[in-house]
């Protein structure tokens, strides 16, 4: 007996930075060589199990490929949505467009046209720790791409989420956001994490919540990238040295040489380690 499946496609809308798409899309994991392939699926093209254990999928511009399910080999197909997401383009950097990612549906790859990061706050901005190839199942992460759209497909990764990661997430949407959350956004210092209270946040986003013990109030979080590259902090110049003088932080508090983060120093900002 013939069994085939289609998932219909459907649209999710997000107010944080732009829409994203749900297109239905396959995974083959297991077999000898530890299989994890995935492809999209459309409108006339399904997935068959036929009577003698094998599974035969026919792709726009692809041959036909064919999984023999085995009892030494099992190959599994599972039906899972593929994510595009709409990436906004830093204006003060062209080449960069950032987004947002989150769910607890399964894992899912990073193309190679992007990469995906998870943070932790420093102060007055968001260290970022790049994840690798996968986006694993209930791990929020900001995506940097040199594209607008990003495209993520699922995979049959089992690892849990990495640890130390400060972002939240959201697969139904937040229809109001409470004080204290903050969102990608462009605002006044170029791409980062802006006060967000208030407005809504789309499905499958993440976002940065902080507690309500906060010292003084703070505007937005830049973000600094494992590999020393800043966004959001206009005219930052990189310090590893204690600094001399008065120290004061953006909210205008003093502070000695061993506060880490963003700091004011005769009059400009520096990144102190």
């Amino acid at each position: 007996m013939k069994r085939t499946g289609i998932l219909a496609a459907s649209l999710m809308c997000s107010v944080m930075l732009l829409a994203q798409e749900r297109e239905a899309a396959v995974l083959f994991s297991g077999g000898g060589d530890g299989m994890d392939n995935s492809y999209l699926l459309t409108e006339n093209v399904s997935v068959v199990f036929d009577e003698d254990g094998k599974a035969l999928i026919s792709l726009d511009g692809m041959d036909e490929k064919e999984f023999v399910l085995d009892e030494d080999y099992p190959v599994t197909a599972e039906f899972r949505d593929a994510f595009t997401l709409t990436a906004n383009q830093d204006l003060n950097n062209t080449e960069n467009y950032y987004s947002t990612f989150y769910t607890t549906e399964g894992a899912y790859k990073v193309p190679d046209e992007a990469k995906a990061y998870i943070g932790e706050v420093s102060g007055e901005v968001l260290d970022l720790t790049d994840v690798g190839d996968i986006i694993h199942a209930d791990e929020p992460v900001i995506l940097k791409a040199t594209g607008s759209s990003i495209t993520l497909m699922p995979s049959c990764n089992k690892d849990a989420a990495s640890a130390g990661n400060k972002l939240s997430g959201t697969e139904e949407g937040i229809a109001s956001a409470p004080a204290n959350v903050y969102a990608l956004s462009f605002g006044q210092n170029g791409v980062g994490f802006y006060e967000w209270s208030g407005r809504a946040i789309g499905a499958n986003k993440a976002y940065l919540m902080l507690g309500s013990s906060l010292s003084a109030p703070i505007r937005s979080f830049g973000m600094m990238f494992d590999d020393g590259t800043f966004t959001g902090i206009p005219a930052v110049t990189v310090s590893d040295q204690p600094q001399n003088g008065a120290i004061y932080n953006l909210q205008g508090q003093r502070v000695d040489g061993s506060y880490n983060g963003v700091v004011i120093k005769n009059g400009q900002k520096v990144y102190n380690f």
